[in-house]
């Protein structure tokens, strides 16, 4: 088959994956209740929330962001590339934000399966092999369809070793299409780093190494705990097929372009307060036994494959083996994201699959039934079919997920039409009062600060989750609520649906407040004399 035929099947392939990844949200849609609106995102809420909160600043032109989810000063530090652009993305399109969101995760689902063809192109020779594998890494799962979380107490820690597939996006490629538009720029990157090093081994050129040493750059900057992935396998690679001096020069080069990035990354983590609330969220590893289920057929074909070729290791083979090997050196190594090293894992196990079923799982089938040697394609598909049906389980959860707790996926009308409000009349990174509930949703699409809305990214944020129920407690004081809100130098106080369920403290008839907005039940109250 022709290069230019090839690359069109694969994109259509890719194009149609993308529009089955759309069809759970339009679903979600459509049976949003009629006093609500979809927010078009699906798993953690909160990490959702945090990149358009992000967009948004990039969107009102700033480079370097802070957190608008607390609201002590800070300076503007964090620099983001993909937040950027795509925050200039909403701006050039004049999309909404939803809009926008949606539109940005497209386009990368359809970018990151042609990736993983491309990178293929090291590995297989052949257009069906490459494709075998393109889909089987988009679409495949482990066995958490067919393990109940029942099954698995007497392991003791149910948490941690429940199926990988089920709940970690990093180890579930399709997952992290169907959600994580983050989680895709970095693969994206992982794989054009690994794409331009494998070059750079097989032709050393010094243009290579510049080009490698940027993506590097900019995957630290985007993503930096993928950063220990490369170096890992990189590492692990060049040791084990006794690389020369030269390899050894080329990846150090390209590391010494990366180290900037990563030492900004280090300076942020270390001295900025904020970002140190940050990197304190704990992702640690799941147990060994979670990787067999999480990664199912896919795991159990690679050890297979890993076994029958040990003795005769190619480069390439070599290569997939270091990624799969350091992952679970690193993965248990005393650091707080152990956990975010997954991803990316599924492609070296899929191509491990791929190479074991065309070199011998294939031609076995062949021998022993005639049926199997005349309907390649169909045993193709069928393989493919096994892998799947976790994913579905997945999508199936998260349906009922939405029915059960709507408030996870969606916004009252009321406050969505405020929300709107406040982005056209509000100046950017006002302070605006609000329940913790509400502040999770109110930067990303306002634009403006609140006292506390994220686990991570609010600093000393269980304290303040607390304050910002009492604060509408019918009961509590009027001196501790002006004291509260000068301290924070507020100058807004958000009164909508989830404020509604603590109390109606009475601000109508406060005299430090006045009202500015009334709708549809959610009302807005400026604080009369907050000049600061």
């Amino acid at each position: 088959m022709n290069q230019r035929r090839s690359w069109f099947i694969v994109t259509a392939f890719a194009v149609i994956v993308a529009l089955l990844t759309l069809i759970p949200y339009l679903v979600m849609d459509a049976n949003t209740p009629e006093d609500s609106v979809f927010l078009y995102t699906m798993g953690n809420n909160y990490d959702q929330a945090s990149y358009q909160a992000w967009m948004k600043q990039a969107e009102e032109g700033k480079i370097l962001a802070g957190s608008n989810y607390t609201t002590e000063r800070q300076p503007g530090k964090f620099f983001n590339p993909f937040f950027i652009l795509c925050g200039w993305f909403v701006k050039v399109t004049g999309l909404p934000m939803l809009a926008a969101y949606q539109a940005i995760r497209l386009i990368l689902v359809i970018v990151v399966i042609l990736m993983l063809y491309k990178f293929s192109e090291f590995f297989l020779k052949g257009f069906r092999e490459r494709f075998f594998f393109t889909a089987l890494a988009t679409l495949s799962s482990g066995f958490g369809f067919f393990l109940s979380t029942k099954w698995l107490k007497f392991f003791q820690e149910t948490y941690n070793i429940v199926s990988l597939d089920l709940w970690v996006p990093e180890a579930n490629i399709f997952i992290t299409l169907l959600e994580k538009p983050l989680f895709m720029m970095a693969l994206i990157l992982v794989l054009l780093t690994f794409i331009l090093l494998l070059k750079l081994f097989k032709s050393p050129k010094r243009s290579t190494v510049y080009y490698a040493g940027l993506v590097m750059f900019l995957l630290a900057l985007i993503h930096p705990y993928d950063m220990a992935t490369i170096y890992g396998v990189i590492v692990m690679y060049l040791l084990w097929s006794k690389a020369d001096r030269v390899r050894w020069v080329c990846f150090a080069g390209a590391v010494a372009i990366s180290a900037l990035a990563m030492i900004y990354e280090y300076m942020l983590s270390a001295y900025d307060p904020f970002m140190r609330e940050w990197g304190k969220t704990l992702t640690l590893s799941s147990t060994i036994y979670s990787y067999p289920m999480g990664f199912g057929l896919l795991f159990i074909a690679a050890v297979a494959f890993a076994i029958k070729k040990w003795r005769k290791l190619e480069k390439a083979e070599i290569f997939l083996l270091s990624w799969f090997f350091s992952h679970l050196l690193l993965a248990y190594m005393p650091i707080r994201f152990e956990r975010r090293l997954l991803l990316g894992l599924t492609v070296p196990l899929a191509l491990l699959s791929t190479l074991y079923f065309f070199k011998y799982a294939l031609p076995n089938l062949n021998k022993r039934f005639v049926l199997a040697k005349n309907n390649v394609i169909v045993v193709m598909v069928i393989v493919i079919l096994l892998t799947v049906p976790s994913n579905i389980r997945y999508v199936v959860d998260e349906y009922d997920f939405f029915k059960q707790s709507p408030n996870n996926y969606c916004l009252k009308k009321g406050d969505y039409d405020a929300y709107l409000w406040m982005d056209k009349n509000l100046k950017r990174d006002t302070v605006v009062f609000a329940f913790y509930s509400t502040g999770v949703y109110m930067p990303g699409l306002t634009g403006c600060k609140v006292y506390a809305g994220h686990y991570d990214q609010t600093l000393n944020a269980e304290k303040k989750k607390k304050l910002t129920g009492v604060f509408y407690e019918p009961k509590t004081s009027d001196y501790f609520r002006t004291d509260l809100l000068k301290n924070i130098r507020a100058k807004y106080v958000y009164y909508g649906s989830f404020e509604k369920y603590i109390g109606d403290p009475g601000f109508d008839a406060k005299p430090y407040l006045t009202k500015v907005y009334d709708n549809e039940g959610v009302k807005i109250y400026e604080i009369i004399g907050a000049r600061y």
